[in-house]
């Protein structure tokens, strides 16, 4: 599977995500110590997101598991967005670690935040 986009479930949740509150006795506002383009993919109801190029490689080279649709399982919950799974023992590391900081991580590298 090439996969080139990240798909986002904002879209399909049929409601807004509440706003984020600053903690009690906090003097101001919240600032994120990250990259835009991450806050934007976080909050945004865009379905679809590009995956940058370095990360789409980094995938080629140690992801080479496949994904499952879990459709019994969309049943089950009600999903309204397609639910796939993988084996994380395929993983050289055996971890999920590389997959879900990956992105993050290239990013924060574009962004001159590392």
């Amino acid at each position: 599977m090439n996969v080139t986009a990240w798909r986002s479930v904002l879209p399909h949740l049929g409601y807004d995500l509440p706003p984020d509150l600053s903690p009690p006795g906090a003097s101001g506002p919240i600032t994120a110590q990250l990259p835009l383009e991450l806050v934007r993919q976080s909050v945004s109801r865009r379905e679809w997101w590009p995956i940058p190029e370095p990360v789409a490689e980094l995938y080629r080279q140690y992801r080479p598991t496949p994904l499952w649709r879990a459709t019994r399982f969309e049943a089950e919950v009600g999903a309204r967005v397609p639910i796939y799974v993988k084996y994380e023992g395929g993983n050289l590391s055996g971890s999920h670690k590389l997959t879900t900081r990956a992105g993050p991580g290239a990013l924060l590298q574009a962004s001159g935040r590392t």
